[in-house]
């Protein structure tokens, strides 16, 4: 095939939710991004040079139609052990590529971007109703189990180094390494935390306090830091941030992982692809794989004695004697320690598509994606159409499956159009019409 593009230029805008990392650049061609997906898929390109782009996805645990209406009583009844909000994004800087006699040669440099945060629906129905049962009753017999809560930070730049090799007009296989350094990483975990009502013979409750959670923090704590007292916190985990922040950065060593792909067109009617991205080279933060954080382990259990469920807080002598007495038990069962390192580690995915040409430049075929990445575990299984009209103008539309964390989410319908503006410069614009949203209620919306 004749190549015509000299210079390519990528102008990637995403609306309306495109996910991160698209789906739906894994079957196109002539657009280098596909190279971090699949180091073998098909440039058509002589070179090319990327300027930066953006591709980012959201998903909520609980679909939002479920949450409309009286919001006490419909978290009280989700069958989602948990609320919240998770994000991925990919940034592209800058890259560039170009073809040699049977290959291709690129740079790609970027940065992924990580949020996750959850509340345990148990904590949110604490916050509207405190002890009260579904019929606005006070239960002397109250248990909250809050273990189901979390957060988690990071962000993870990263350089990729890649060739493919044409093997014939069939056959193409291609392999990259990634460089990855951490940028910045925290994460809050909830092993256990529970806060339990026990009715004594004399009529008093007994309120206990029991939670076990770990902070994890990539430079943000000094490894000279102490933490015996609350004076501590200003010094170490306030003032001592931003130095604490440069020394760790600079000390960091990179991990590096390894990018694999695969495709094949065994008939002219029939293309195969597969790859494999973010393979661990190594086993630690100086030879790959895990880059590791300080963390600290927060292990506290009290128990409030006497507690009485219908005390006014207008009491002042009850209420003040109620503090103080909490505040005594807080104390005396509240512990820090430093806990073994969290492992912040590089996104991993792989993915295996197959494509039909049913008529001359019109494709239809079935990918499927594993998606691994602090956000969360994320597969998906999609239908698409890939057009080419003309020699300017490609269009791929999908309909994909999702599963987030092994819970079934909501389908999802997007649209990309490519089009070459220029001879050397195309512009990408891509939308999801449907968020992927996890859908507790029969895996729908």
């Amino acid at each position: 095939m004749k190549q015509r593009i000299h210079f390519f230029l990528v102008f990637l805008f995403t609306a309306g939710g495109i996910s991160a990392q698209n789906l739906d650049l894994y079957g196109m061609k002539g657009n280098p991004l596909s190279l971090q997906q699949n180091p073998a898929a098909r440039t058509d390109l002589r070179f090319h040079l990327t300027l930066p782009a953006l591709t980012t996805q959201g998903n909520l645990t609980t679909p939002l139609r479920d949450l409309w209406g009286d919001i006490g009583t419909q978290i009280r009844n989700l069958p989602a052990p948990n609320v919240g909000l998770a994000s991925a994004t990919d940034v592209e800087f800058f890259g560039l590529g170009f073809k040699s006699k049977k290959g291709y040669t690129w740079v790609q440099a970027g940065a992924e971007v990580d949020a996750r945060f959850h509340l345990d629906k148990d904590l949110l129905a604490f916050g509207f109703y405190g002890m009260k049962d579904a019929n606005g009753n006070i239960d002397p017999e109250y248990v909250g189990d809050f273990s189901s809560s979390d957060l988690g930070l990071s962000a993870m730049g990263r350089v990729t180094i890649g060739h493919q090799r044409a093997f014939s007009d069939r056959l193409r296989f291609g392999v990259s390494v990634q460089a990855n350094r951490l940028l910045g990483g925290f994460e809050w975990s909830v092993q256990d935390w529970t806060l339990t009502s026990t009715q004594t013979p004399v009529g008093t409750n007994s309120l206990t306090w029991t939670s076990n959670m770990s902070v994890s923090a990539f430079g943000l704590i000094a490894d000279a830091a102490r933490l015996d007292s609350a004076m501590d916190f200003p010094r170490y985990l306030i003032m001592g941030m931003v130095p604490a922040y440069l020394t760790m950065l600079k000390a960091q060593k990179n991990s590096y992982s390894l990018n694999v792909g695969l495709h094949y067109q065994p008939t002219p009617w029939l293309t195969l692809a597969a790859s494999a991205n973010g393979i661990p080279l190594g086993g630690g933060s100086k030879g790959g794989g895990i880059l590791n954080s300080r963390s600290l382990h927060w292990n506290s259990e009290f128990t409030y004695q006497g507690f009485q469920t219908g005390f006014s807080p207008q009491d002042t002598g009850t209420w003040a004697y109620y503090l103080t007495h909490l505040e005594s038990q807080a104390l005396d069962g509240f512990q820090i320690e430093s806990a073994p390192p969290v492992p912040f580690l590089a996104p991993f995915s792989a993915h295996a598509a197959a494509y039909l040409t049913l008529v001359k430049h019109h494709q239809v075929g079935l990918h499927l994606s594993h998606v691994d990445r602090l956000s969360g575990v994320h597969q998906a299984m999609g239908l698409e159409y890939i057009g080419f009209f003309g020699r300017g103008l490609q269009l791929t539309t999908s309909y994909r499956w999702h599963t987030w964390a092994g819970l079934p989410g909501a389908s999802e319908l997007s649209t990309v159009v490519q089009h070459r503006v220029l001879p050397w410069t195309t512009f990408f614009l891509g939308t999801n019409l449907w968020l992927s949203t996890p859908g507790f209620q029969n895996g729908t919306l």
